[in-house]
């Protein structure tokens, strides 16, 4: 059985048949020597075989060392991806920080606005209550402009021998009042 074997695989020729014949038959050959020499004489197969698996092996190589290059960019990648990530957590809390703050600032500045906003109603309420009233004045003498007409007469009338334009009247208006009643006062 392990002729016909060897004989199917190895022999092509006659001459090479009776050889293996007399070898196999021959109890002091080594039957490794002869699978040996079996292979030698017929290994231009096993060449192409190995020159396939060195290419593979080449082509391995390559492909490995391709993904292990890649592996290696997104190790860095990663890392670079963990440090970007600390710095945003790290710029979050204290922005979280600075918002805590601005939002106690914020109440206190609207607790500042309301207490000027009471300050500025008490303010035009005594400016309301400390107006000058001047009577007398007939209609339309302080035309073309209260606020001029009432400058020049507490210059003239009542500050002649002080600093001429010592002050000035920012706002002037007669009183609301029905005509046929007389002249209405003049404020400022």
């Amino acid at each position: 059985m392990v002729k016909t074997k060897i004989n199917k695989l190895t022999m092509h020729s006659d001459r090479d048949q009776a050889t293996l014949s007399r070898t196999l038959k021959d109890p002091t050959f080594d039957t490794l020597h002869q699978l040996g020499t079996t292979l030698y004489n017929h290994s231009a197969p096993f060449a192409k075989i190995l020159q396939s698996i060195s290419d593979i092996k080449k082509s391995l190589e390559a492909r490995i060392d391709a993904v292990s290059l890649d592996a290696g960019l997104l190790r860095a990648n990663h890392c670079k991806l963990l440090g970007t990530v600390d710095e945003t957590e790290s710029t979050v809390a204290v922005l979280k920080l600075l918002e805590q703050g601005m939002q106690k600032q914020v109440r206190e500045m609207e607790k500042d606005i309301l207490m000027l906003h009471h300050r500025e109603q008490d303010s035009e309420g005594c400016f309301r209550q400390n107006n000058i009233r001047v009577p007398g004045f007939p209609e339309w003498a302080e035309s073309p402009s209260v606020e001029l007409f009432l400058e020049n007469w507490l210059t003239t009338t009542m500050l002649a021998d002080k600093v001429p334009n010592f002050f000035s009247v920012e706002q002037a208006h007669r009183t609301p009042g029905k005509p046929p009643s007389g002249p209405q006062l003049l404020l400022f």
